[in-house]
């Protein structure tokens, strides 16, 4: 496979949360191709078994090779937690997941103090993935993790204004809130879009890092390095792919985002 600058770039979450990294890549890359793939089939991914997880990934990653990908981010911090250099093997594709650790150093080297919180999915928490990244980086810094599973179908379906969701929320924040962190990690794309109540919650004592921006900075650099990056100065509208609940997906998307994909396209893999 011959890796080419007119390729897109592929991007991947089990629904709405990785557009969060599409939107910022966007904003430094505006005139690469991108493909985003919302497996809204099996989504969600982080109540999944690791093993199963494994699989998904595997699959997409195969399914979007075949769609020419250049470059394939894992927009989803729970298919980021498989082993990654095993996968990177297996294709000549540069390979990026949310819990890189050239990623993860950008934003923990900016850590008010050695006390940082983690949201995400259980699988994510279950993982460790942050703890032996962040470990490895800074053994100073001492996580506390908290599973928010819960959230994520609120998100997905765009009802994050409900007494529900509102109840979930503040269920999910509160050991945190308890644990007086200087720093909170958003562990999970589908958090990126509640970052602004998030924020409201901790207030002013806690810095919120979301690594989708630093994906997005990742990803430029990884395309300079690779000499991949699109010589066009054309802009091009990214092409959505749904495997199932396609009119949820779009309806949804627009709502928290404002995107408009009506010309999402239902796959299989």
């Amino acid at each position: 496979m011959i890796l080419e600058k007119q390729a897109p770039i592929a991007i991947f979450d089990s629904g709405v949360g990785g557009l969060s990294v599409l939107i910022e890549i966007r904003k430094i890359l505006p005139y690469e191709k991108i493909i985003y793939l919302a497996d809204e089939k099996r989504h969600p991914f982080g109540t999944r078994p690791k093993d199963e997880i494994e699989k998904i990934t595997d699959e997409i990653i195969n399914f979007l090779i075949s769609e020419n990908a250049k470059l394939i981010v894992i927009a989803c911090n729970t298919a980021s937690t498989v082993k990654l250099d095993d996968l990177r093997t297996n294709y000549k594709a540069p390979i990026i997941g949310m819990i890189d650790s050239e990623v993860v150093f950008k934003y923990i080297k900016n850590f008010k103090g050695t006390a940082a919180g983690l949201i995400g999915t259980r699988a994510t928490v279950r993982s460790k993935s942050y703890d032996n990244v962040i470990k490895k980086l800074d053994s100073k810094i001492k996580i506390y993790s908290n599973d928010c599973s819960k959230l994520v179908p609120f998100i997905e379906s765009g009802k994050i204004e409900e007494d529900d969701f509102k109840d979930e929320f503040k269920n999910c924040l509160s050991p945190l809130l308890n644990n007086e962190i200087t720093d909170l990690i958003i562990g999970c794309t589908h958090f990126s879009f509640i970052i602004n109540k998030i924020k409201d919650s901790f207030g002013k004592n806690v810095k919120v890092f979301d690594p989708s921006k630093y994906i997005a900075q990742y990803v430029f650099k990884k395309l300079s390095q690779k000499k991949l990056l699109n010589d066009s100065k054309k802009k091009h509208k990214p092409e959505y792919l749904v495997t199932a609940k396609k009119e949820e997906f779009i309806n949804t998307a627009h709502k928290i985002t404002s995107l408009i994909l009506n010309d999402a396209k239902l796959i299989t893999i």
